[in-house]
Order: structure tokens, then C-alpha cells, then sequence
């Protein structure tokens, strides 16, 4: 009998439930709710006309003059004038070729945009403590000094570089003094750094 008093508690505790849930539905006294059905959009704000002046010619200004772009044509042949000029003209103002040789490469560029920098390498060695003296007597004598350690098939190399610099011919100048002063046989190369 237990069982059946039970049951008939679960049943009451439901009934109870049910009632309390559907009480407002069933005898609430507002059936139609009022919805707001007034408008959320802001009005439309008023803005001013405004009128486009026609422009005025400062008074202090100048007049632009206009250039016309030189055809190709034009560049082929010089005129009489110039011919006279040129002709005037000392030989020894003429530009050296071998000046030219003297000025700064313009550097060169990667695939990606970067420029290319250029080292000496000087040596490779296989003993770290061997690296570092040829460094310090390097930087002892006033050169920018790199170190990099590579893997080879002889194992893992110390090699040292000069540089890096942009202008390749910086370095071919003072290759042959490091050769003699280091008595190495120094390589110019693209250098990476790492």
C-alpha cells in the first residue's frame, strides 16, 4: 500500500505543478497585449544647403606656366644653340670615365625587394677559440667582423666575414690589404645573414 500512496503524491505534486503554470495563462486579465507600434527610426535630420562658389584668382599669384613633355625626337637632335654651347666647352671639363669608377654602385635588389649585401670571407674554421682570434685581431684593426656557424659535410664550420656592406666595391678595395695583412686568401661574397 505504500506504493499506492506514493503514486498518488507524485500524482498530486504534478496536478499542483500544472496548475501553477497555467493559472495565469487561463485567468489572466489582459487577453489582447498592446504591442508599442510607434516607430524606432530617428527622423531624418535637416541639413543645410550649401553653394559652391566659383573660384577666385589670388591676386598675388603668378601665372603657372605649362610645359610640354619632350618628345623622343627632340632629344635626337640637338639644336644649333646647343651645338655652339658644346663646342665652346673646354675638352678638360669634360666628365672622366674613370671618375665614374670611383662613385658608390648603386646597390642591387633581391626577388623580395631587399638589397643585397656583400662580405669577405675570410676563413673557415673547424675550432671556435681559432674564430675568435681571428675576430679580435680584426676588430683590433677597425673592421666590422661577422661570425656564422654552417653545417657542412665535414662538419660543423666557424666561418668569418668582413662586412657586411652594400657597396660591393668598398670591399674590393680593401681585399688585397686584409689578403696580405691576415695572409689569407679572402672570397667576396653575397652574404645572408642568418
Amino acid at each position: 500500500m505504500q506504493s499506492g500512496v506514493r503514486q498518488r503524491l507524485v500524482g498530486a505534486f504534478v496536478l499542483i505543478c500544472l496548475a501553477a503554470i497555467l493559472w495565469p495563462v487561463l485567468f489572466s486579465k489582459n487577453v489582447n497585449p498592446v504591442l508599442d507600434r510607434r516607430s524606432q527610426i530617428p527622423p531624418i535630420p535637416a541639413f543645410e544647403k550649401y553653394e559652391i562658389k566659383e573660384p577666385v584668382k589670388p591676386v598675388n599669384v603668378s601665372e603657372v606656366m605649362h610645359y610640354q613633355a619632350e618628345s623622343a625626337d627632340d632629344n635626337l637632335k640637338p639644336s644649333s644653340k646647343a651645338l655652339a654651347e658644346q663646342s665652346k666647352t673646354p675638352a678638360a671639363a669634360q666628365p672622366d670615365a674613370s671618375a665614374d669608377k670611383s662613385l658608390p654602385q648603386k646597390p642591387s635588389f633581391t626577388e623580395q625587394g631587399l638589397p643585397v649585401y656583400w662580405a669577405l670571407q675570410l676563413a673557415s674554421f673547424s675550432q671556435q677559440d681559432k674564430a675568435d682570434r681571428l675576430k679580435q685581431a680584426l676588430l683590433a684593426k677597425g673592421y666590422k667582423v661577422d661570425m656564422q656557424t654552417v653545417k657542412t659535410a665535414k662538419g660543423e664550420r666557424i666561418r668569418v666575414y668582413v662586412g657586411p656592406k652594400l657597396d660591393k666595391s668598398v670591399l674590393e678595395k680593401i681585399k688585397p690589404a686584409i689578403d696580405k695583412e691576415f695572409k689569407v686568401q679572402s672570397l667576396l661574397v653575397q652574404f645572408s645573414p642568418r
